[in-house]
């Protein structure tokens, strides 16, 4: 015979769906009244649909995510990326190499700030601000001050180690002027955005 057993104390936690139920079954060769109790004990309560719907979507993304790979050629890639070594204007590259801290001399820390942030040196540009009304901004630095900044004899000064310097010391806000004489400009920004910024990132650093 076959009978329903009292709910099981995780039915109270899960529902009916976890109450017990017991049967008892005769078994031959068992003198008397031998039985044999089979049970379906509490059962395990399902995962949360978010829960499933949120393993499902990582799933989803890893495929799209070794597809894109595999479009770009990317995929097999290793977890770490090779130092990056210049191709261009390789005579500033030791430079970027010094190792320097906060007990540096000062002319080794400004070699290295140079080192990395290249422009025209026959020219920089100073910020301003006007306390009257509010304005400010940037002008290329000349000799004598504001005061000739408009005479079309200006004689513009050149980008010093005694410039960054005075700059990395807070004396004053020096600007730099990128694009060299030959059109050349030794800077490069960029700007990845969205969902696929980052495999974006990872293509152009293969194009490097």
């Amino acid at each position: 015979m076959a009978a329903a057993g009292r709910p099981s104390k995780g039915a109270a936690r899960y529902g009916a769906a976890s109450t017990s139920i017991w049967a008892t079954t005769p078994v031959s060769g068992l003198s008397g009244r031998g039985h044999l109790a089979l049970g379906v004990g509490p059962m395990v309560p399902e995962m949360p649909d978010s829960a499933v719907d949120l393993a499902r979507r990582v799933a989803e993304l890893e495929t799209e995510n070794r597809r894109l790979r595999q479009l770009l050629g990317i995929d097999g890639r290793p977890s770490v990326a090779s130092a990056w070594e210049p191709t261009l204007f390789t005579g500033q590259a030791e430079a970027t190499k010094r190792k320097v801290n906060r007990r540096s001399p000062p002319e080794e820390k400004v070699a290295v700030f140079r080192a990395l942030f290249r422009g025209r040196e026959d020219v920089y540009a100073l910020r301003w601000e006007n306390a009257r009304t509010g304005r400010s901004g940037w002008s290329p630095a000349v000799k004598g001050g504001w005061v000739n900044a408009r005479k079309s004899d200006r004689e513009h000064l050149p980008l010093s180690d005694e410039v960054v310097s005075d700059h990395l010391g807070g004396v004053h806000h020096a600007g730099m002027y990128p694009l060299l004489d030959d059109d050349s400009c030794r800077l490069l920004a960029c700007d990845f955005d969205g969902a696929g910024g980052a495999l974006d990132a990872l293509a152009y650093l293969d194009l490097l």
